[in-house]
């Protein structure tokens, strides 16, 4: 299958790319990031993380090198203030960040992408490029997706469905995208990031190192990013989760998904609540296992 055949389900117009580049470029996101940059290279993705010196998560993002550049692929409400707080680190080095607004996003999910990864011997976090086209493996077990960045414009893309398919297989997979709302309040660990690979405990310091090292090595998290799903579309972020008790144990994180009859939601609770009756806003939570 030629990359120009896939059919591209929906375009996924709550994401965007973020160019970083210039001589120190390299050098200026490995001291910035969770990730170890300096591994990265053409024919992978990482998942990876910003955050403050106190280690509390900023943004958490897809990033694809291309030759002495880099593409982050990220939550669009969270993009201008991501950029604003990266920049505070620039300094003196040699680095341009901008928005690549030629750049969209798009899912592909299902036989399509199924097809695709198998023709191609496509591995999770592998990244195919053709021209001005990234596709991105973005499965999870038995969920089959493909992220794809496009230079070409919109209306010339094959789309069969609004359904965002690619926010669906960040949400089934467990990464969170980050708002202005759900900013600065938890360490990568707790959202998730060691199990998406997102944090690389050999690479030296980056901002916010000291906390999340000392996490890893020194102790153990409370809380953990979940995901759930819920009948009610009426929840929203930071409602407090209640277990039977009436005690609080935890908070929503995203607005609602639709999901076939449900709704889905991620949320941080406390460990010794996960396998409690829970509620939220009066509502039934139903716990789903990444």
């Amino acid at each position: 299958m030629n990359i120009k055949e896939l059919n591209y389900s929906a375009k996924d117009g709550n994401s965007l790319c973020i160019s970083v580049s210039g001589v120190d470029a390299a050098k200026f996101l490995q001291g910035q990031f969770s990730n170890d940059i300096d591994i990265l290279t053409g024919k992978y993705y990482q998942n990876s993380s910003f955050s403050t010196n106190q280690g509390k998560v900023i943004a958490i993002f897809k990033i694809i090198k291309e030759k002495d550049s880099f593409i982050i692929v990220i939550n669009k409400e969270i993009s201008d203030y991501f950029i604003e707080k990266l920049s505070m680190y620039i300094l003196m080095s040699k680095v341009n960040i901008e928005i690549m607004r030629d750049i969209h996003v798009y899912g592909v999910i299902g036989k399509a992408a199924n097809t695709f990864i198998k023709e191609n011997n496509l591995n999770l976090y592998s990244v195919m490029k053709s021209d001005d086209v990234w596709i991105l493996n973005n499965s999870k077990d038995e969920i089959k997706g493909l992220t794809v960045l496009s230079k070409m414009a919109g209306a010339t893309l094959q789309k069969t469905s609004h359904f965002n398919a690619n926010h669906f297989l960040d949400i089934k997979k467990g990464m969170i995208r980050i708002t202005m709302e759900s900013k600065e309040k938890y360490i990568p660990q707790v959202l998730n990031l060691e199990d998406l690979n997102g944090i690389s405990y050999k690479k030296g310091c980056y901002t916010g190192q000291e906390i999340v090292a000392r996490t890893h090595y020194l102790g153990k998290i409370k809380k953990k990013l979940v995901l759930f799903s819920c009948s009610s579309t009426s929840l929203k972020i930071e409602n407090k989760i209640f277990d039977e008790g009436k005690e609080v144990v935890g908070e929503i994180l995203t607005n609602a998904f639709e999901n076939d009859d449900s709704y889905l939601y991620l949320a941080v609770i406390r460990l010794d609540g996960i396998d409690k009756p829970l509620v939220a806003n009066n509502h039934k939570l139903n716990l789903i296992t990444f």
